[in-house]
């Protein structure tokens, strides 16, 4: 991969979402990473800017979420790609990729589960 910037790295990860073989630069996965974590925080401000407007009315109030919750699910196929493609390019198996998200799969459902407890 060339000179490309992040915004360039994120598209050629997009781009290859179904390439589970081979290897991914780190710009390519910093690309996706960095311009993902960026979406999802615009979304979010938009799902606060929407309910303090008043349209949460006019929604279901948490149905806003929703708009968060696609934008994550967009980026979970090609993020998985490019982090099997970089566990390739350090040497490991790209099975790591399921244990990756299997622990934090695991991590998150714990810590919902105390903090909804606690809520009552």
């Amino acid at each position: 991969m060339e000179h490309t910037s992040l915004l360039g790295a994120y598209f050629v990860a997009l781009r290859k979402f179904s390439d589970y073989s081979g290897r991914s630069a780190r710009r390519e996965f910093w690309g996706i990473v960095l311009v993902a974590a960026f979406l999802q925080l615009l979304s979010l401000l938009a799902v606060i800017v929407l309910a303090k407007s008043g349209l949460d009315n006019f929604f279901a109030g948490e149905s806003l979420l929703i708009i968060p919750g696609i934008v994550a699910a967009f980026h979970i196929i090609p993020g998985a790609a490019v982090m099997t493609r970089r566990f390739h390019d350090l040497g490991l198996s790209g099975i790591m990729t399921v244990l990756f998200a299997g622990f934090g799969g695991v991590f998150s459902l714990i810590s919902a589960t105390r903090v909804l407890a606690r809520l009552g």
